[in-house]
């Protein structure tokens, strides 16, 4: 098990050493002047747009400068906002807990409505309710957070008046924005859970168990749908990565605070320490949490864990 978690990290490291990358010198060919950002627009001396060059270190040849960002990054110092003046990390630390909130309630929407109806639908295949939860999950992954989260909001706030359309800080407040991301992430996960159990279903250990006399609903709970949430919980790791996006459209669209928001001031405002500490941290973040998708394998499915131990 060590084993792997050590491949898993050899090989996540360098993306996020080239998602660093990436993001740092995209930013450095945007148009906009940094020394404006810093100065808010204020009439400065020349005297004094040297300075600030200097003491960001903006006068560097601009290689120097990412390896200055990487050696920093790797001991968690991501320097002072261009926009605020006040450390990165602080600012980050204060919006973090609101993304994650959004991000968690988000994951456990998907997986009660992708596992949920998905196994809802292969217990009735082939009958009008497996045919309507089908065509709503091709629907609601086809359908952007930008179009569902003012649906959502001119259903449930302003026709229904359930949940306010903005703010955060409460739960009502955290339902459709969560709801908007897992409409669109859990549409696949219907289908596959579907498709899995239906394919588990077919195989031949499950007629050895009916033969033996197994109850039908200890079969359906203890085998099939353990073997078929296999691959769900493969895409359950990638669909992270659409939670973390969408969390930050979510953001943006009802007015929540967080990462997102953080995010998209600061390539507005081309504060490039911000939006440089953001786009890493979430990067190793999904590559952490894919380890542990990888390791995950080992105890669902027994076939994974007899490979690694050999």
């Amino acid at each position: 098990m060590l084993g792997v978690v050590v491949r898993r990290v050899a090989i996540g490291v360098p993306v996020i050493i080239g998602v660093s990358a990436i993001i740092f010198f995209v930013l450095r060919v945007l148009p906009g002047n940094p020394v404006q950002v810093i100065t808010q627009g204020a009439p400065t001396t020349p005297g004094e747009r040297h300075d600030i060059i200097v003491e960001f270190g903006l006068n560097k040849p601009i290689f120097s400068q990412y390896l200055s960002f990487l050696g920093n990054a790797v001991r968690g110092r991501f320097g002072i906002s261009f926009a605020t003046r006040q450390p990165v990390m602080g600012e980050i630390g204060s919006q973090a807990m609101a993304t994650v909130e959004l991000a968690v309630a988000a994951m456990l929407m998907t997986v009660l409505l992708g596992v949920g109806l998905g196994v809802v639908s292969a217990l009735l295949r082939d009958t009008w309710v497996d045919a309507t939860i089908r065509a709503l999950s091709l629907l609601g992954s086809s359908m952007p957070i930008i179009w569902t989260g003012p649906l959502l909001i001119l259903i449930f706030s302003f026709t229904l008046r359930l949940f306010p359309a903005n703010g955060s800080g409460t739960l009502s407040e955290l339902v459709l924005p969560a709801l908007s991301i897992a409409l669109v992430t859990s549409g696949v996960i219907i289908r596959l859970v579907r498709s899995s159990m239906l394919e588990v279903l077919g195989l031949e250990f499950v007629t050895a168990l009916r033969a033996k006399g197994v109850p039908e609903a200890w079969i359906w709970l203890r085998h099939i749908l353990r073997n078929a949430l296999v691959p769900a919980v493969t895409l359950l790791g990638v669909q992270l990565g659409g939670l973390l996006s969408g969390a930050v459209i979510a953001e943006t669209v009802f007015g929540r605070q967080g990462l997102g928001s953080l995010l998209v001031n600061g390539i507005d405002e081309k504060d490039y320490p911000m939006v440089q500490a953001i786009v890493l941290i979430v990067a190793t973040a999904y590559v952490a949490i894919n380890i542990v998708v990888d390791v995950s394998y080992a105890y669902l499915d027994p076939r994974v864990r007899t490979q690694l131990a050999r």
